[in-house]
């Protein structure tokens, strides 16, 4: 999957949307996919004008309970962001309840962008704007490509990038 595009897309959306100060939510630091969303976040960032002092970074986990502490520490600063784009949709969702349990509203006074579209995206309230990984043609290219392995194990390996696609929903305020 084209994280860099994804990470792309979620900033320049987010910026779009009139974001000037956006909180990104990092996966592991030692995760390339979480790594590649950062890089094309930012750049996306950059090329709408927001600088260093318009993003801001939180490092999670992609688990759940890293997108509350964060929230519990966007609360505790007092200075909320306009924006928060999560390296996946589990930290998203978890950062976006615990704001709406503080009476922050999504996307009133934060606008939220998930990465995964993972099936729980759909269902939250609001539904989450997140980036959607094709994993039916994520599987389909995967077991071509192993076929293909097994058939002729001496031929070099490929590379398949697959696009992510954004889908809006009334998280990030868009109509």
């Amino acid at each position: 999957v084209d994280d860099f595009a994804g990470g792309y897309k979620a900033g320049r959306h987010l910026a779009e949307l009139g974001a000037k100060t956006i909180l990104h939510i990092q996966g592991p630091s030692n995760s390339r996919d979480a790594l590649e969303r950062k890089k094309g976040f930012v750049k996306a960032c950059e090329e709408y004008g927001l600088d260093g002092d318009s993003i801001s970074f939180f490092q999670g986990d992609f688990h759940e309970p890293a997108g509350e502490k964060c929230a519990l520490e966007i609360i505790k600063s007092g200075k909320l962001p306009d924006g928060i784009f999560a390296a996946n949709d589990m930290m998203a969702i978890g950062c976006m309840r615990t704001l709406q349990k503080h009476g922050i509203r999504v996307p009133e006074d934060i606008r939220m962008v998930g990465f995964d579209d993972i099936i729980l995206a759909s269902y939250v309230e609001p539904g989450l704007t997140t980036v959607q990984i094709p994993f039916d043609d994520l599987a389909r290219v995967a077991t071509e490509e192993l076929v293909k392995q097994i058939e002729w194990p001496l031929r070099k390996t490929t590379r398949v990038l697959l696009d992510a696609e954004l889908i809006i929903r009334r998280s990030c305020g868009a109509k």
